[in-house]
């Protein structure tokens, strides 16, 4: 990883940021992109990319200040199949994982009939609900972790921002 992407803040532009996308997604990895709008009241949205295209079409439509945290698959503690195994695992992290985060999110890579936008990108406070989930969801592929955008930028996920028109990067009240 380029160490420029580590002096914070980046910006979409950074020649360094959207080669990191683009190596992972040519390794056929997905990237979970939390977009977060500067000014709105907290609105954001959860998006699962698949190709370079999306990528790139995506980041020139965005807003000037908007934050985008890139999560590679890699910030996931478990990627797998819902099975029992899976679920044996993901409530042991649960548990190691609760008094920081106060749950878990689920990305599940497969979209099922009906499925849009963030329903795919799922955030557990109680076990309960995760066995459920796992109940009506056996064999999808899924990505389970937590998604701790406000620890610095790492070789698992990259904050970058949206630069004005100037080319300047500034970042603002999300």
């Amino acid at each position: 990883m380029d160490f420029t992407l580590l002096i914070e803040p980046v910006s979409t532009l950074n020649p360094a940021f959207l080669a990191l996308a683009h190596e992972h997604l040519a390794r056929n990895e997905v990237l979970i992109l939390l977009v977060r709008y500067a000014n709105c009241g907290g609105a954001k949205d959860y998006l699962i990319i698949r190709t370079k295209d999306k990528f790139d079409t995506l980041i020139k439509t965005l807003a000037f200040k908007t934050s985008i945290t890139v999560f590679f698959e890699s910030a996931f503690a478990l990627n797998g199949k819902v099975n029992a195994e899976l679920l044996k695992r993901a409530y042991e992290l649960f548990v190691k994982e609760y008094d920081e985060y106060e749950g878990l999110d689920i990305i599940c890579l497969e979209p099922q009939k009906g499925d849009i936008g963030t329903r795919n990108t799922l955030f557990m406070h109680k076990i309960e609900e995760i066995n459920d989930w796992f109940r009506q969801h056996q064999n999808l592929h899924v990505l389970i972790g937590t998604m701790k955008f406000w620890y610095g930028n790492n070789q698992d996920f990259i904050t970058a921002y949206v630069p004005d028109g100037d080319g300047q990067v500034r970042s603002d009240a999300y």
